[in-house]
């Protein structure tokens, strides 16, 4: 089998794509070609790399089979287990419950001797284990004893090929027991009945089938597959639709499911339609592909060191011991990263689908194009169509976890490859990235070889999108795309010229650490409103320079005097502005922000207007603190701060208005900025010059009788009209100092 995958696969000799000899090409050279371990073939990773190297003289080497004697293996690392588990974290997390201090219940489909299934249930002591089954046994602890249950799913774990008729039955609480899968009947103990419960009009004598699907219903806090075969339908699929025969007896609808949180740490547990109609009716689910990554994720970083580390054992810097030695001192960080990128993932599926419940529309264009392009199949992946969006919209019911982690997908691939072949791959502005992959070891030890990697560009490409979209969110670089007429590495550059000039990398650091059941909704202010900042000015630096600078030269532009005026935050407000200033500090500080995050949050409330100063400092060569004071006294004097209050609260019901709105909103802080240059040119500055300056100029009674009317609908409690807009946008054109 190996062989004759490895007889039609492309490879590399000094660095050149080789085609398989004898062999009709259709394809476009691609000789990344691994395999992975699965249930049942864990040990046969060593005999694949042998036949890749001696049969084939495979250029990956041993990198072809992960998890072999010189790799990493995912039960003893329990990365797929404990990667699912930081995602169940999340939906804990969201729902405010500690689950690493307080009990919760359990039911879990798997045993002990599997990885995905034992490695999970011996993370916490706090799981309430009261039912489990596999494909031989039920398992049932009504009221289990937390340290003596834990102690006893440890012994199992650690005994080879373990069952749950090897749990000790003194261990188990009143009214439980072990029975077969298959037994014909089955008495429910009251006990059962209460921690399952099971309904009334259940008799007290069932089979071992039935047992399974009341335990697949049971109200717990969290159903755990760690097993094989799916157990959840949609109510409109079949028995046949699911192809699964062997577990129809027991397979549940997903209306049925009670349980409040699945983690799907094994493939396939929940059909896609039944995910979507769980979620939809309040449940917490992600997919099988986001929860149980962890395995993937690891052997790719496996892959990757043993990539860096060829060239190192051709040229004989570096031996084979040498090289594994390393391989196994990296583990716990390499583990580490992965989890990491599991608790990414999660959080980022919790962010988007609060901002899904606004910004509908946007995954309405998304989906569209990502059809069209072949990302993801809108029929075959269950995405809403056109009606249901409609649906949705009015309602704000937003997008399902299951379908965000579709449209997240599709976009990652669509971004990754737009930006791989790319000059922007090639900056040196995102070395960091990809020495930030790797172990700080590795940077530090082997920083050449880390640049010089053969898979460079794909590295960099997948660090960056990992890292943007969970702050942009999932469909914001679609939208910028599409807005704008760019292209994709023109508005990612933008993206991340924004978050290095902002310092939102470090910030997000930080902010993690405020990430605790207990301060959840604090944690998710802030990371809203710093993605909010992040995209506003990601496109305020496309329309200004995203056509014409490098990266780097974008970064070098504003980073230094953003970080000045971040010091001296006050000059860029005054008068109610200031005040509004200041409290949205003491309100940043409420939330768990030191001072000064608080200040750079509040700051980054009203960042488009900061941009344009910097901006104004630059183009008029004055220093950015005078410009600052200038441009807040015109804002001050015209009564414009009054419209950016609404520039945030005002919902755009389709893309063109929502154009429209931002359109008018760039062109007022674009003349207020022409304004500054020419009050900085005849040397106005101070509060004084400034105010006799603008009272004089033709056309500021027009705009001090519009933004009255502005403000008289405000007092009056009147809906915000985006029609005044693009008015005054066009006031401040005609104003003149």
């Amino acid at each position: 089998y190996i062989a004759t995958l490895l007889s039609i696969a492309d490879s590399k000799r000094n660095g050149v794509v080789v085609h398989p000899e004898n062999t009709l090409v259709y394809d476009e050279p691609d000789p990344y070609f691994v395999v992975a371990a699965d249930k049942g073939t864990a040990t046969f990773s060593d005999i694949a790399n042998s036949i890749a190297q001696k049969d084939f003289d495979y250029w990956l080497g041993d990198a072809f089979a992960s998890g072999g004697s010189a790799g990493y293996d995912h039960k003893k690392y329990g990365i797929t287990a404990k990667g699912a588990w930081e995602c169940v974290q999340r939906h804990f997390h969201d729902l405010g419950i500690n689950c690493t201090s307080q009990p919760f219940t359990v039911v879990g489909i798997g045993d002990m001797s599997g990885d995905v299934f034992g490695n999970a249930l011996i993370l916490s002591r706090f799981m309430r284990l009261i039912a489990a089954f596999n494909h031989k046994h039920i398992f049932l602890d009504p009221s289990p004893d937390l340290d003596r249950g834990l102690a006893e799913r440890l012994r199992l774990f650690n005994t080879p090929r373990s069952q749950w008729s090897d749990y000790t039955p003194g261990a188990i609480s009143q009214g439980g027991g072990i029975f077969n899968r298959f037994d014909k009947e089955i008495t429910l103990s009251p006990e059962a009945r209460q921690a399952l419960s099971i309904a009334d009009d259940v008799p007290n004598v069932v089979d071992g089938e039935k047992l399974i699907s009341l335990i697949l219903r049971a109200q717990v806090e969290l159903l755990w597959n760690g097993g094989i075969g799916t157990y959840v339908k949609g109510q409109t699929e079949s028995q046949a639709d699911v192809n699964d025969g062997t577990n129809d007896g027991v397979r549940i609808n997903a209306n049925e499911l009670r349980a409040r949180i699945v983690g799907e740490g094994g493939n396939l547990g929940l059909t896609q339609k039944a995910r979507i109609e769980f979620s939809l009716q309040g449940g917490r689910v992600n997919t099988d592909a986001i929860d149980n990554s962890g395995g993937v994720d690891l052997s790719d970083h496996e892959v990757n060191l043993k990539l860096l580390f060829a060239p190192l054992l051709g040229s004989h810097d570096l031996s084979i011991t040498e090289r594994n030695k390393i391989l196994q001192e990296l583990a716990p960080d390499v583990v580490e990263s992965v989890l990491r990128q599991n608790r990414n993932q999660a959080l980022m599926l919790s962010i988007s689908a609060l901002q899904s419940k606004t910004s509908i529309e946007q995954y309405r264009y998304l989906i569209r194009d990502m059809n069209k392009l072949g990302y993801l199949d809108r029929a075959r992946d269950v995405l809403p169509d056109e009606q249901e969006i409609d649906e949705r919209a009015r309602d704000r019911t937003g997008m399902t976890r299951p379908e965000l982690v579709i449209c997240s997908a599709a976009t990652k691939m669509w971004v990754k490859e737009e930006i791989r072949s790319s000059r922007l791959c090639s900056d040196h502005n995102l070395a960091h990235f990809l020495l930030s992959y790797f172990p700080k070891r590795i940077g530090d030890d082997f920083t050449t070889a880390v640049l010089e990697h053969s898979l460079r560009a794909d590295i960099i490409a997948s660090c960056v999108v990992n890292e943007i979209l969970p702050a942009v969110g999932i469909p914001f670089v679609h939208n910028m795309v599409s807005l704008n007429n760019t292209t994709v590495p023109n508005a990612m550059k933008c993206i991340l010229a924004a978050d290095e000039i902002l310092g939102f990398n470090p910030l997000r650091d930080r902010l993690r650490t405020l990430d605790t059941p207990t301060a959840c909704q604090a944690f998710t202010e802030l990371w809203l409103d710093m993605g909010s900042a992040l995209r506003e000015s990601s496109v305020w630096l496309l329309n200004t320079h995203g056509l014409e600078l490098p990266l780097g030269e974008i970064v070098k532009l504003y980073a230094s005097a953003f970080e000045t005026l971040s010091k001296h935050a006050s000059l860029v407000f005054i008068g109610q502005e200031l005040v509004r200033f200041e409290r949205r500090i003491e309100h940043y500080r409420t939330l768990g922000a030191s001072q000064n995050d608080a200040i750079l949050f509040s700051l980054c409330r009203r960042i488009l207007p900061v941009l344009e100063v910097l901006w104004s400092a630059r183009e008029f060569k004055h220093d950015v603190k005078v410009v600052a004071s200038v441009y807040s006294l015109i804002l001050e004097e015209l009564a414009i701060n009054t419209l950016f209050k609404y520039e945030q609260l005002v919902e755009s019901s389709n893309k063109w208005e929502q154009e429209l709105v931002s359109g008018s909103y760039q062109e007022i802080r674009r003349s207020i900025s022409l304004l500054t240059g020419q009050l900085l040119k005849r040397s106005l500055t101070t509060p004084q010059e400034v105010s006799k300056a603008l009272h004089a100029a033709l056309g500021y009674e027009a705009i001090r009788t519009t933004m009255a009317d502005v403000e008289e609908a405000t007092k009056q409690k009147r809906s915000f009209q985006v029609a005044v807009l693009p008015v005054i946008s066009r006031q401040l054109r005609l104003l003149a100092v």
